[in-house]
């Protein structure tokens, strides 16, 4: 109940808060709304995703997970109960598909592959983007080969190994990653120990994704720390993501929360 509660407010919070399109001048907001927030199309890779969704919800098999990001070791459960529990939902998923198609970027990382659906929404953005995406768990490997191979990605890298043992070589052999997706573990320590590894090795442009930013009191804290790095230049809180990174072309510090216009139609531009 607490972690319901939890959400809850901090949702009241956000939605209070968060701008929609008319309330921004910057260009690089502005493209967020147009590209992202405020588009509605429908990609024919999402059809392709939902069916896999479909086939998944009938799978009735069980596997022995092993959780490193919940702290829960090991645990029974039936596959199609993963997908309902800890895979990305539809609407975060064309949400991440959308954040990805507005960066452009050419090699993103993904820590946390879970049964591979949040990677096949960036690997289906365009097939010559490289995902490099790790998990820990043997078995969610193996549905999340099988969720590539379903979707005929090509274009994806699967490592399987735990974070913190791996995640600096990956990073040392991959020095032109300019995305990051973290949603592997919700625990603050590691989460923090992850983001100073990602910016030791960042360049001029990149872009952080975390997700499940108030799904704990420990993990919004984490989030409330990371807005306090002095690196960033872009802080975007959206609830479903909390986004961090360095644009070139941004001159002074965006530190926002931002919504989805028909969210907010009411604060319509006749009003600005």
């Amino acid at each position: 109940m607490n972690k319901l509660f939890h959400k809850i407010f901090h949702f009241l919070s956000f939605y209070l808060t968060a701008k929609n399109v008319y309330q921004t001048d910057s260009p690089l907001v502005y493209s967020l709304f147009r590209e992202v927030l405020d588009d509605n199309r429908k990609y024919y890779t999402f059809s392709e995703i939902n069916a896999l969704r479909s086939v998944i919800k009938n799978n009735n098999s069980t596997i022995v997970r092993t959780d490193f990001g919940t702290g829960n070791l090991t645990k029974r459960q039936k596959v199609n109960y993963i997908l309902k529990t800890s895979s990305i939902s539809i609407t975060k998923g064309e949400l991440l598909f959308r954040l990805v198609n507005w960066f452009k970027p050419t090699k993103i990382l993904e820590l946390g592959t879970n049964i591979g659906i949040s990677a096949s929404y960036m690997a289906s953005v365009d097939k010559s983007i490289e995902i490099i995406t790790i998990e820990g768990d043997v078995e969610l490997s193996k549905l999340a080969l099988q969720t590539f191979d379903f979707l005929k990605l090509k274009n994806i890298l699967l490592i399987q190994g735990e974070f913190g043992e791996i995640l600096s070589d990956v990073l040392k052999l991959n020095p032109d990653i300019t995305l990051y997706y973290i949603d592997g573990n919700h625990a603050k320590k590691p989460t923090m120990e992850y983001t100073k590894q990602i910016l030791s090795h960042c360049k001029e442009k990149y872009l952080i994704i975390y997700d499940d930013i108030y799904w704990s009191a420990e993990m919004t804290s984490c989030w409330k720390e990371i807005k306090k790095i002095k690196d960033f230049n872009v802080i975007i809180d959206l609830y479903h993501f909390g986004m961090v990174g360095h644009f070139p072309e941004i001159h002074c510090t965006i530190n926002e929360s931002f919504i989805s216009t028909k969210y907010k139609f009411y604060q319509s531009g006749f009003f600005r």
